[in-house]
Order: structure tokens, then sequence, then C-alpha cells
């Protein structure tokens, strides 16, 4: 389901627009965002000092959501995509975990803009292992810091390769996913990416777009150039691309995709 990679858990939205008039000092006017929009984490709080899951999110205004979970930056336990919703301060969610064998969940909680989402993951997701009860997900102002797509270009590789379940709770089988097998890492060059295994052969071709101005995420689309593992020739995946404040500064980006039947994660440094 999921590709090896390493460990977040991301949401996706888009930010919704301003009017078509600048304001009166001359500047443009500031655009309307949800309350829940942003990259959001754990990283920081008691919780993962605790029990080191990491959950890192991207929420968009189109309401879609992305995500996954990891396990003290060694392992991948979950990977998600949904959809997120809002009503003033209160969130709520419906997700398929695409690592965990499309094994369905939901979420709620309250949200201050900009600042924190407290989340309760439902009972149902205690199978694929995502932490029970209240977590605390702090904004990430690397948000409102957008990227361009020469200073993302190059060449990338792996930081977490391996699936929780492998070593964690002894099930010893293989995650469907484009990347478990091989490792895929992606080249970047403008505004196209492809995909290479371990080998270095090209598996997996795509294009990048810039969501709207004033956000670093990218939408990303992906069709397999061969047959790999879970994946045919010709599999189409669409996700995102973007960067949290500490892979900010150590040069590495974050992919999560899916496809009809699997999925892609990638968390990786640039090597050139």
């Amino acid at each position: 389901m999921i590709l090896a990679g390493a460990l977040a858990c991301a949401l996706a939205l888009t930010a919704c627009g301003g009017g078509g008039d600048s304001g009166s000092d001359g500047e443009p006017p500031a655009l309307s965002r949800r309350a829940d929009e942003g990259i959001w984490s754990n990283a920081t709080t008691a919780e993962y000092r605790r029990d080191g899951f990491l959950l890192q999110s991207v929420i968009l205004s189109d309401g879609s959501y992305w995500g996954a979970v990891s396990m003290n930056g060694v392992c991948v336990h979950s990977v998600l995509n949904g959809i997120a919703k809002i009503d003033e301060v209160k969130v709520s969610g419906k997700y398929t975990d695409t690592w965990n064998y499309y094994e369905n969940g939901t979420y709620s909680g309250v949200v201050s803009a900009g600042s924190k989402i407290d989340v309760t993951f439902g009972p149902e997701n205690a199978w694929n292992l995502l932490p029970e009860g209240l977590n605390g997900l702090v904004y990430d102002d690397i948000y409102n810091q957008p990227i361009s797509l020469s200073e993302i270009s190059g060449e990338y590789i792996n930081k977490i390769y391996d699936r929780c379940s492998d070593f964690t709770i002894g099930i010893p089988y293989p995650a469907p996913s484009i990347g478990y097998a091989n490792s895929l890492s992606p080249r970047i060059l403008g505004s196209k990416i492809v995909l290479v295994d371990i080998q270095g052969s090209e598996v997996a071709e795509g294009d990048l777009m810039p969501r709207e101005a004033g956000v670093s995420v990218f939408d990303m689309s992906l069709i397999t150039t061969t047959t790999i593992p879970y994946a045919p020739m010709g599999t189409v995946f669409k996700g995102i691309l973007f960067q949290t404040s500490s892979g900010r500064k150590d040069n590495e980006i974050e992919i999560i995709a899916r496809s009809r039947d699997s999925a892609y994660f990638f968390i990786g440094q640039k090597q050139k």
C-alpha cells in the first residue's frame, strides 16, 4: 500500500483566494483560510516524547486529507488519505489507511488557527496502530513560506525504508507498496519528477504543480512507466509534495500519493 519512506501524518487542503481588488494601501488583500489549514505535527508535544509516534499533517482548503504516522524516526505505521471537515473551530474527518490494507478511520477535535489542533482518533483505529485518544498537533509556520520548484530540484535518497509491522508486532507480510521492495527515490528537475529504483532505473514519471500562492505544498501526479510490485505499468498516482521546518533546514522533502490500489510515501534528503 505505501512506499517505504519515513514518519509523518499529512493532510492536504487548498487556500481560498481573496477578492480581485487590492487593499486601500495598494497591498493585495489577505487570503481567507480555513482554521485547520496548514502543516501540523506532534513532534514537539508530550505525546510524541512519551510514545514515539510522529504525526505530521498538511490540511488544505479543499478538504482533502493526506497523512502518515511513524515510530521514532525508524519505520512507517500508517499512510492516510481522506476528507477533512470544519465547523467554526470543530474539526472532524474520515480517512483510509492505505498502508494497512485500506482500513477506514475517523478523527475529531478542536482547532486554534495557526496554533494547535487537539485531535482524537476513534477506537476503530486501534488495529492500524494509530494512537487512540487525544493527540496535540502544533502548527508549522513553514506552510506560509513557499518554496520554488528550482529550490527543490535535485536527487533525493530515502531516510526510512521499513514498515513498522515487520518487526514491532511480528507480522511477516510485505506492504502493498510500490516502494517497499526497491525503495524508489525521486529526481526533480523543474516541474518534472521521476522515480528511480536502487539500480538507478526510472520506473515512474510525472509533474509537480504549485498550489495557490503563499503555501509550501505542491500537487503531484505520477504514472509508472514499467511494472513494479503492486503497481502495473500505467498506474497513476496523485498526491502532494511538501516540506516541514526541520526538513527545509536539512534539504528534505516529503511525498504522499496514492492510486486506486497502492500508495507512495517518501521522506528523504537531497543528494545533489
